[in-house]
């Protein structure tokens, strides 16, 4: 088979071209310390690389989810726990009126504390973090917690007191009844702007339709009217009100008033409700803790997650250098073959 010289400089410069993109290549890595630029120069590594980044961002979504929902539960429970003291500090001043201690200026003194206290109580409730009420459900336009002009505690405009629960759905409703006389109880209505709140903290976030899965979900909403209580309760044929506000009212009006056994019951009720409130921190407590250990656990995935994409995208320096110095020498040695290879023109013959 005869190679003519035409064949033999095509095939030389094939080999030109393909030690210089070689070349090029290799320097455009080392640049970048990435394997590809393109998804045509490797499409499977690029769709695995894909995938994880799509993995990576959402993990990084949740983390910072998480890191939000740490800041606010935070703040939720340090207003908890600013009520609790400052029921404490009403049970024992409470028991101090109880027990003949004081006389009845010192009582009427502490029915004022009480009063300014209530006020505290109700300032600690509207509390907001950031731009956010954290006892005010999906109500972020203005304070959950308001006094009527009848002196009723309202939230988001319901009266407190006169909510029930609901046997459906274990939360605060507004009774409904019928017209007919005796009215007859036929349903209830949520409490307004009551609904509890979910993020996604990574745990597979799940919707059936409009219906999330609270189990694929992290609840951040914590309502007013499960912090301080809402509805009434009957104690020894005595209305009681469920309500930290109301009863510090109603306890107030006793101390005016001066009756030691409505204010012994006052005492009893203040302690139940108290107790439900440490539940309520419990809860807290218990809710952050779950973050932080999915916190770590992210932690754990996301770091994973970025050695994988460091093994599918990224070039391991040390033999990406070693290549480029391949193609290089090859380069070099080309240039030299050519030299040979190219034929000489007709001047180099009339010589």
């Amino acid at each position: 088979m005869r190679i003519t010289q035409n064949a033999m400089t095509r095939s030389y410069m094939r080999n030109l071209n393909r030690s210089i993109s070689h070349l090029a290549g290799s320097n455009d890595r080392l640049s970048s310390s990435r394997k590809f630029s393109k998804v045509s120069e490797d499409t499977a590594s690029a769709s695995k690389a894909f995938a994880v980044r799509e993995q990576l961002y959402r993990g990084e979504q949740s983390m910072r989810n998480i890191e939000n929902a740490q800041g606010e539960l935070a703040s939720v429970e340090s207003n908890l726990q600013n009520i609790n003291t400052l029921m404490q500090t009403v049970k024992e001043r409470l028991l101090e009126g109880l027990n003949g201690t004081m006389g009845d200026s010192e009582k009427e003194v502490l029915a004022r504390e009480i009063k300014n206290i209530k006020e505290e109580l109700l300032q600690t409730i509207n509390a907001k973090y950031g731009d956010k009420y954290i006892f005010g459900g999906t109500n972020n336009s203005s304070p959950p917690l308001s006094v009527a002009s009848d002196g009723s505690i309202l939230f988001n405009g319901a009266v407190v007191d006169q909510l029930f629960t609901d046997p459906s759905s274990g939360k605060a409703a507004i009774p409904v009844y019928d017209a007919s006389t005796p009215p007859v109880l036929i349903g209830y209505s949520s409490a307004p702007e009551n609904e509890e709140i979910f993020i996604d903290v990574g745990l597979g976030l799940t919707m059936t339709g409009d219906t999330l899965d609270p189990r694929t979900a992290f609840k951040i909403s914590v309502s007013g009217l499960d912090a301080l209580g809402y509805g009434i309760t009957d104690v020894k044929g005595l209305t009681m009100p469920n309500n930290l506000y109301s009863l510090l009212d109603k306890i107030a009006s006793d101390l005016s008033a001066e009756d030691t056994e409505a204010l012994a019951m006052d005492l009893t009720h203040l302690k139940d409700r108290t107790d439900a409130l440490i539940m309520n921190i419990t809860d807290i407590g218990s809710r952050t803790n779950f973050l932080e250990q999915t916190a770590v656990r992210l932690g754990n995935d996301n770091l994973n997650l970025k050695e994988t994409q460091s093994d599918l995208e990224t070039i391991r320096t040390e033999e990406e250098v070693i290549f480029n110095k391949t193609y290089e020498t090859t380069w070099m040695v080309c240039l030299q073959l050519g030299s040979k290879l190219i034929p000489p023109s007709i001047f180099d013959f009339m010589r």
